[in-house]
């Protein structure tokens, strides 16, 4: 289940903090204004608001009705425009959520510390010097002077990392040559010009804004949880409606491919009467690790697959979620009602994977998308043959050699 309700919590404590700087006021004046419309607050209770802290008994729902709409009267926001953000704002939320069910609690493995790490599929752009600053003055207030400046490092070095990794596969232009050379003798941070990284950084913005928009990076973390098997379903679609990019369909047929090949080879490492092949067709299993590509190189696929897929359905996804989610009633209950169940039951339900269905339905005839969906359906026909012939007698199966023709022919031509 996604955490939905941290989510939307650290955005409206974001909105209402912002507001109130923009309009002058420090949090006792803000607190002043709001008791004088008889709205009970105090310091303390619009601190724990401003940093989407709850507390259990005071503030188990983070604001009060009063303070919801009392906070709306003196900002002059709408309450649907303080709780879900501005038009953009709540388009950024269906297609957070949206990559969160694809990812589906997605992980790299675990760290040197045992942990589990989830994969994000932001990039973060946080790896000037002046960030790894900002990284050890928090760890600072937590830590000893040497751990702080330890851990900072290391961070930083990790960040900077990935983001060189991610710019040589981004990145295209005259400096590709230079990142390629950085990444590849990559030694120590304080080796790389800031100004350099800056360069990159403004590149990812203007070419990427919504992946590289370091706001998103965060928002995906409070989003993840651990694998759910009931947004596997959703899950899945979604992967599919991807498919209609060819160069994504390749990439993750391909992937699908190895590893469906992998369990033929090593039953004993997978999960007794698992078919990887038929899982996926009938929208079981998590395949969010894969769809991303571990985030290495295919991950451009991905990003651009996405945005691609977004810009096709965005209507109807936006028609969706204000229907059922941004022009809920809020007089009611307020954001009581607003959890993480509430979230769950919108994108596991029935309608959700009508839609879903629908989508790709349309999208498997359509003139950009047929080919990425061709490619699906040959992949998975060669899958099946590979799963019910005997590997020695492949080579000199008909069935199988038309088809890994129609795979080299689709996967060649415009």
């Amino acid at each position: 289940m996604l955490n939905f309700k941290r989510y939307i919590y650290k955005g409206v404590g974001s909105r209402v903090k912002m507001t109130r700087e923009r309009m002058g006021f420090n949090q006792v004046n803000f607190v002043g204004k709001l008791q004088e419309k008889y709205i009970s607050i105090d310091r303390f209770q619009l601190s724990r608001i401003e940093n989407g802290r709850i507390h259990k008994k005071k503030n188990p729902y983070l604001l009060t009705e009063d303070q919801m709409f009392g906070i709306s009267e003196l900002t002059g926001y709408e309450p649907k425009n303080l709780i879900f953000g501005n038009d953009k704002e709540r388009e950024d939320t269906v297609k957070l959520i949206l990559l969160a069910v694809i990812m589906n609690g997605a992980k790299y493995g675990t760290d040197e510390n045992n942990k589990e790490i989830f994969i994000n599929p932001f990039i973060d752009t946080r790896v000037t010097k002046e960030d790894r600053e900002e990284v050890y003055k928090e760890l600072r207030k937590n830590n000893t002077e040497e751990i702080a400046k330890e851990k900072s490092v290391e961070l930083g070095r990790n960040s900077l990392e990935e983001f060189l990794r991610l710019s040589k596969d981004f990145i295209k232009n005259e400096s590709a040559d230079r990142i390629v050379y950085l990444f590849f003798h990559f030694n120590s941070i304080e080796e790389i010009d800031d100004e350099e990284i800056v360069e990159y950084i403004e590149w990812f913005r203007i070419k990427q804004p919504f992946f590289a928009d370091t706001n998103h990076f965060e928002s995906m973390k409070y989003l993840v949880n651990e694998p759910d098997i009931e947004l596997e379903y959703p899950s899945n679609l979604l992967i599919k409606l991807l498919i209609g990019n060819n160069s994504f369909a390749q990439l993750f047929m391909g992937g699908l491919s190895q590893r469906s090949q992998y369990q033929i080879m090593y039953p004993n490492h997978f999960p007794k009467n698992c078919n990887l092949v038929e899982n996926f067709i009938n929208n079981y299993n998590q395949f969010g690790d894969l769809a991303i590509d571990f985030k290495n190189s295919g991950f451009t696929k991905f990003v651009k697959a996405f945005t691609e897929m977004w810009e096709r359905n965005n209507e109807k996804f936006m028609d969706y979620f204000n229907e059922n989610l941004f022009n809920i009633n809020l007089s009611e209950q307020g954001l009581k009602q607003i959890d993480d169940e509430f979230i769950h039951s919108l994108i596991t339900s029935n309608e959700f994977s009508k839609m879903l269905y629908d989508m790709i339905e349309v999208e498997r005839y359509g003139m950009e998308t047929m080919k990425g969906h061709n490619t699906f359906e040959l992949y998975l026909q060669e899958m099946v043959i590979k799963n019910t012939i005997d590997f020695v007698s492949l080579p000199e199966n008909d069935l199988f050699k038309y088809i890994n023709n129609m795979i080299q022919t689709n996967n060649t031509q415009l």
